[in-house]
């Protein structure tokens, strides 16, 4: 194991040191797992020596460990990967039986059998008992347990039945976020399957985010100005008041949403029959319709103001936007963090309650459209991060309420193909498939800080997944509204 004082000037000629971006460093806090169900069992032996040569050949940045020396953040890459120098942690717990023969594990049948559904239904709370299916014993389950302990950042447990696999991928935040992740399990997955790993393309060691040169003063700016401009009074205001909504109802209560496309292209259609009886030939897409529909959703049961004012905000990835180099997307895969928010313009309850989901989704639109069309301004704010890594982003002024949300679905976890994996004898069965993906965030800080934030983690041929977190209450009175089927 490091120790704080592991890296004298001998050592450090064994490794390449890389700077941690802002964007690493205000992830800091944060544990992400991305868990894959799928429905058979896989050869864990298999999986292990895979991924190790996919990270040792094509990402050995993912074969990071955390240092922190003074203030600064660093990625400390092995120059050579070997058995005291691992590409990562890979642990398998092995269930010689079936699934279900236990009945005290957490249930996933209703998981199984959710494309028969054709409304949008509530599942029951995520069971702390799935941690130990995607999570060693040994885990390190405080983003405090990486930093200067050699212990590597990516960390895969296995756990194998006879009928599922559970593998849950996880890494300290500040060295990757949720496409990240879809980069290195695509890679695997495809060696898995017989492709030569020559044909992958990797992300170098070295690899730096270059983006376009912009005057001074645009890189010290931010888009928003409550992101970064609250005073302290507004600010101690703020955080007092989430504290008091937290203290109303404590206990936090993760669960998944599903959203069945059949829904979601009927709520389409109305909205964009509504707009073309009004003359606009704008257009909304699903990602607009169904972060209306859940803003609506979400807040139909809550006891709030009419002039309250609320905040939505999405998640954007950067990588595709031409913001680097020459004004071009990212010509090479990037593991790390590569994220900026999209603030939309605040609105109220009222406004919020009476606007008609087509109305809504447009407004979301248009903020997208508006932000993401401008990318002076894109990398203005991701400038903003680089240069300033532990500045808050507060979502909202005082005594107004926000979301978050996070869309995944560019990932394609649900279509991440393990069949290379299976073992011989069910090859012959149903095709190999991920069933699920579920999505945890571990962190040190004492209160429930992505409470209101929902992922949008997944989606097949028949459902659109999300995960939300909010409290015990909140849940208890959108049930009770029976607006939206609670499983």
């Amino acid at each position: 194991m490091f120790t704080t004082n592991f890296f004298p000037s001998s050592s450090v000629e064994d490794w390449h040191v890389v700077p941690c971006t802002g964007m690493d460093v205000a992830m800091r806090d944060y544990v992400l797992t991305t868990g894959f169900v799928v429905n058979k069992r896989l050869d864990a032996k298999k999986l292990e020596d895979t991924l190790q040569s996919v990270v040792e050949a094509k990402f050995p940045r993912a074969g990071a460990r955390w240092v922190k020396r003074g203030d600064v953040h660093e990625f400390f890459i092995p120059k050579k990967f070997n058995a005291d120098k691992r590409a990562c942690s890979f642990t398998t717990t092995n269930y010689e039986e079936t699934y279900n023969s236990n009945p005290n594990r957490p249930p996933i049948d209703h998981l199984r059998s959710a494309h028969l559904q054709t409304k949008p239904f509530i599942c029951r709370p995520t069971p702390p008992e799935f941690d130990d299916l995607f999570l060693a014993p040994t885990f390190p389950r405080s983003p405090k347990k990486f930093v200067n302990t050699g212990i590597p950042l990516l960390h895969v447990h296995a756990s194998v039945f006879d009928d599922v696999t559970f593998i849950g991928v996880s890494a300290a935040h500040v060295l990757i976020d949720g496409a990240g992740t879809s980069t290195i399990v695509e890679a695997w997955t495809r060696v898995l399957n017989g492709e030569s790993i020559d044909n992958i393309q990797g992300q170098p060691w070295n690899e730096d985010l270059k983006l376009v040169s912009l005057p001074p003063e645009k890189g010290n700016t931010h888009s928003v100005a409550f992101a970064n401009a609250l005073s302290l009074i507004q600010a101690i205001s703020l955080v007092l008041r989430m504290i008091y909504r937290i203290l109303f109802d404590r206990t936090d209560e993760p669960r998944y949403v599903g959203i069945p496309k059949v829904f979601l292209a009927e709520k389409k259609k109305e909205a964009m029959d509504e707009l073309r009886a009004q003359g606009s030939t704008e257009f909304v897409g699903s990602h607009d319709l169904l972060y209306a529909w859940w803003l609506k959703e979400i807040y139909a049961s809550q006891l709030v103001s009419d002039t309250a004012m609320l905040y939505p905000e999405f998640i954007l990835d950067i990588r595709k936007r031409p913001i680097f180099d020459d004004g071009k997307p990212l010509s090479t895969p990037y593991i790390n963090n590569a994220t900026t928010r999209v603030y939309v313009p605040p609105f109220s309850f009222a406004e919020l309650r009476s606007s008609s989901l087509g109305q809504l989704a447009l407004g979301i639109r248009r903020a997208n459209i508006e932000y993401t069309s401008d990318p002076t301004l894109i990398a203005s704010n991701v400038t903003w991060r680089l240069r300033n890594p532990l500045a808050a982003e507060f979502p909202c002024y005082p005594g107004g309420f926000w979301a978050v949300q996070s869309d995944w679905r560019q990932s394609s976890f649900a279509q991440m193909d393990f069949s290379g994996a299976a073992s011989p004898a069910c090859k012959a069965e149903e095709p190999t498939r991920v069933e699920f993906v579920m999505v945890g965030m571990l962190t040190d800080i004492p209160l429930p800080v992505l409470r209101w934030t929902h992922y949008v983690v997944m989606e097949d041929e028949n459902l659109v997944w999300m995960h939300f977190s909010r409290g015990v209450k909140e849940w208890e009175a959108m049930r009770r509204m029976g607006r939206v089927f609670f499983v």
